[in-house]
């Protein structure tokens, strides 16, 4: 995909034209955009993970009848895991996250090969069997941080 992009500018309302380039750059930009969907959609199922710890821990060593400590509403908790585990979530989440735009680019090439009607046997096991090593190598990643 190539968007046209002034190389002059020039006076439209005088009838002057503008010349246009094709570049490349919205298309990287697209995929970089995508990029940093999945990476922030990731960091806040972290940041709803050490929240939900976070407010589980306060009511589980919480004595009695007291309030449990360091704040009651869960948008406190939020802002604190915000604040002091930002780190934590943000590196998680980049860290979890290398092989599912990869999965989902071969998920895309497999529906491809299926619409086109190429449903040869040594294609459909070679797509299978990249999304089996990166589905694995994904659960691997995410039983050695813990978040499985």
């Amino acid at each position: 995909v190539s968007v046209k992009v002034p190389v002059e500018k020039a006076d439209v309302a005088w009838g002057n034209e503008v010349k246009y380039i094709a570049s490349q750059h919205p298309t990287s930009l697209f995929w970089y955009l995508v990029f940093v969907f999945l990476w922030t959609s990731e960091f806040f199922v972290g940041v709803g993970h050490i929240s939900l710890a976070i407010k589980i821990q306060q009511w589980y060593f919480s004595v009695g009848d007291e309030e449990p400590r360091g704040g009651a509403s869960c948008f406190d908790v939020t802002k604190y895991a915000l604040f002091r585990h930002g780190g934590t979530a943000a590196f998680g989440s980049l860290v979890n996250k290398p092989t599912f735009p990869v999965r989902m680019t071969i998920s895309w090439i497999q529906q491809s090969i299926r619409r086109a009607g190429g449903d040869s046997k040594l294609s459909v096991i070679m797509v299978c069997c990249c999304q089996f090593c990166l589905l694995s190598m994904e659960r691997c990643i995410k039983f050695v941080s813990g978040n499985y």
